[in-house]
């Protein structure tokens, strides 16, 4: 709060660079087109979707007991956590971005490898069996392969998402706070550099 009684207000903008990611995701798919990259790129974005999630439950489920401990331990790390947790808003609001754009990475790369393991014509095949045997040739092959394409797309990889990058990393992150933490510190503190106003 300032002398003269008003406190200041900072606004975090949410919306990434739009132009920055669309010439970094062209430059990444570029170089990407072997699907095993691609799956590499999948597995190592999905970890980091699970450990920028599991930091989430580490530092926001801290009890009074672990950041004295924190505080009485006085190395690099404590202090880099404890830095961290002095703004929880800009914590939360750093980890939350990051986790969104690493999502977003993923659902990109996901149907990139589905367009190259199945490509259209295995859809379209599929949409065309089930126009001709469920639906007598009342509804458009295409319109089901997209379909089709959207279920394995958005469902799948929102299961694969939510098991191993939410729920089971926030389910270790309750059993090993500290060493979470310790993990994540380094790479918080960069992200809280890069999203900073």
């Amino acid at each position: 709060m300032y002398k003269n009684g008003f406190t200041k207000i900072v606004v975090l903008d949410t919306e990434p660079p739009s132009e920055f990611l669309f010439i970094s995701w062209h430059f990444v798919m570029q170089m990407a087109g072997d699907s095993s990259l691609l799956f590499f790129l999948f597995v190592v974005l999905l970890i980091c979707s699970g450990l920028i999630s599991a930091s989430e439950v580490a530092f926001f489920s801290l009890d009074l007991n672990e950041v004295k401990a924190l505080e009485n331990e006085k190395s690099n790390s404590s202090r880099t956590i404890l830095a961290l947790k002095e703004k929880p808003r800009y914590l939360l609001a750093v980890i939350l971005i990051a986790n969104n754009l690493v999502n977003i990475g993923i659902i990109l790369v996901a149907e990139n490898i589905l367009d190259i393991w199945l490509g259209d014509s295995v859809l379209l095949q599929a949409g065309e069996w089930t126009s001709k045997v469920l639906f007598q040739n009342e509804v458009d092959a295409s319109v089901l392969s997209n379909i089709y394409d959207f279920l394995i797309t958005v469902i799948g990889v929102t299961f694969i998402l939510l098991i191993f990058g939410e729920a089971g990393p926030k389910m270790i992150a309750t059993n090993n706070k500290n060493g979470v933490l310790r993990i994540m510190a380094g790479p918080l503190t960069v992200l809280n550099y890069i999203f900073s106003p």
